[in-house]
């Protein structure tokens, strides 16, 4: 099932049916060949949704409110049918190596580390995630997006070849 759309829809009937869902969002005047790139193997998808797809309306507060509190990823605590930043690829990736560093005061600026590897059999870009989880506090979001960083053209390994 191919969406062409600009918010989060109800596709329950399509998360439980389609063999697999590609949100072209509002693809514009070459979203025609994107999609079929796509969807004929030719492109390898890479994106993270920038919103949270719920399950239900039900999952919501009602919209007199206008709150955070239950809303976005960043406040949400039920299980929701797709969540932020989710996404597929025709690859797998491997993540190894994560360096934190383990001091650091309010305020300090901190640099990640982290080895990302291929493992799958089509070459493909990965989508670095950082989020960043705080004490819980009047109105403290549950999580907040830190840093999103694309790792390009990352080709899989060759297979072991027997002498």
């Amino acid at each position: 099932m191919v969406l062409q759309n600009g918010s989060a829809l109800a596709i329950n009937w399509a998360q439980q049916n389609a063999n697999a869902i590609l949100e072209a969002w509002y693809p514009g005047e070459e979203g025609g060949t994107a999609i079929a790139e796509t969807l004929s193997g030719d492109n390898n998808p890479a994106g993270r949704l920038p919103l949270t797809f719920y399950a239900s309306t039900e999952q919501l507060p009602p919209f007199e409110d206008y709150s955070m509190a239950h809303r976005t990823y960043r406040y949400f605590d039920g299980k929701p049918l797709y969540a932020f930043g989710y996404g597929l690829s025709y690859t797998t990736f491997a993540y190894s190596d994560l360096k934190v560093p383990h001091e650091a005061k309010a305020g300090d600026s901190i640099q990640l580390e982290a080895e990302v590897k291929n493992t799958g059999a089509v070459a493909g870009d990965e989508v670095v995630e950082i989020y960043l989880t705080q004490p819980k506090g009047f109105e403290t979001p549950q999580h907040e997006t830190r840093r999103l960083q694309r790792a390009s053209a990352l080709t899989p390994e060759p297979p072991p070849t027997s002498a």
